[in-house]
């Protein structure tokens, strides 16, 4: 049987020294034989836009709609990257567990069918099978002004706009009111001294190499959150969190959210760390309660958040 291919954009970088993301991340012939057995035959293989830290396809067979994704702890596009978040096989493992609880509880979440760790080091990698949501996501996750322009401006757009952000709230809230419990809790500490940490690591990574530019820019990234964190929002309660809701990760059919997606990030933490996330569709300095911010929150089921608590967070989701 031949297989059909469709293509895709190569995401863009915002640092033109980084190599292009392939626009094909894999053949059909690397496909491991474990996942095949799950999945069935290929009739038709697509490579949707994805992030800088997995492969991932959407396949169409004869056991119905499978994405594939593709861990790797050395992938090429990364490869010379200062200040890359380097993939974990690990992460597979961990999204593999989270939805397998998460998705019988009716949330928009992939079904997972298996995870699959194979190889040796240095070429060791993992394959998470999921069910493919329906959907196209809010942003394609590109690197360019324009896509990131092209999503605002579509946020902005009534009727479309406040609804998909009203049904987002409702998606959000499902999934800040599912009961915390060991396996979903996650990693111990603060999402904020993850990242001051991680940070931290780039900056002496920088002076070791005597990379003066990614230096002063990696200082500065680490002065802003040391700033924040002398400054913290008021305590709440922790909720089960997405960790990385942007609007790549939120597919919607018309106005309605079908899906959310990687959750390598899942884990107790501070519920404002998301919905900062779906807020950031423009710059932190033009933020406003306008149509879609309120909609959101109207879906969410409380009033908005005091304008300075969202400002904290949405400066605490930048990089």
């Amino acid at each position: 049987m031949m297989v059909s291919y469709d293509n895709c954009t190569a995401s863009l970088s915002l640092f033109p020294e980084m190599p292009l993301r392939p626009a094909v991340t894999f053949a059909v012939g690397d496909i491991p034989r474990k996942v095949l057995d799950v999945i069935g035959t290929i009739a038709k293989i697509r490579f949707p836009a994805q992030g800088q830290v997995s492969d991932l396809a959407c396949v169409e067979t004869t056991r119905g709609s499978f994405a594939l994704k593709r861990i790797r702890e050395k992938i090429a596009f990364l490869d010379g990257f200062e200040g890359g978040v380097r993939p974990q096989l690990d992460w597979a493992e961990r999204e593999y567990r989270v939805l397998s609880i998460l998705a019988p509880l009716g949330l928009p979440v992939a079904q997972p069918h298996g995870c699959f760790r194979l190889g040796t080091p240095p070429n060791e990698e993992a394959w998470l099978v999921m069910d493919a949501l329906p959907g196209e996501p809010l942003y394609s996750g590109e690197d360019t002004t324009a896509a990131q322009e092209d999503c605002t401006r579509r946020i902005l757009t009534p009727p479309w706009g406040p609804a998909v952000m009203r049904s987002l709230g409702r998606a959000l809230a499902k999934v800040h009111q599912v009961p915390l419990t060991p396996e979903l809790a996650g990693p111990n500490g603060d999402i904020m001294d993850g990242r001051i940490a991680l940070v931290e690591g780039w900056v002496k990574e920088d002076e070791q190499a005597k990379d003066e530019f990614w230096a002063t820019e990696h200082r500065s990234q680490l002065n802003r959150l040391l700033g924040l964190k002398a400054h913290p929002p008021s305590h709440v309660l922790p909720t089960l969190i997405h960790g990385d809701l942007n609007h790549a990760n939120v597919l919607a059919v018309g106005a309605e959210v079908s899906g959310i997606v990687d959750w390598t990030g899942a884990r107790a933490g501070d519920p404002r760390h998301d919905i900062a996330s779906v807020l950031k569709f423009r710059r932190v300095a033009d933020f406003r309660f306008d149509a879609p911010v309120l909609a959101f929150f109207e879906g969410y089921g409380i009033p908005p958040l005091p304008r300075e608590e969202i400002l904290w967070f949405l400066k605490a989701t930048l990089w």
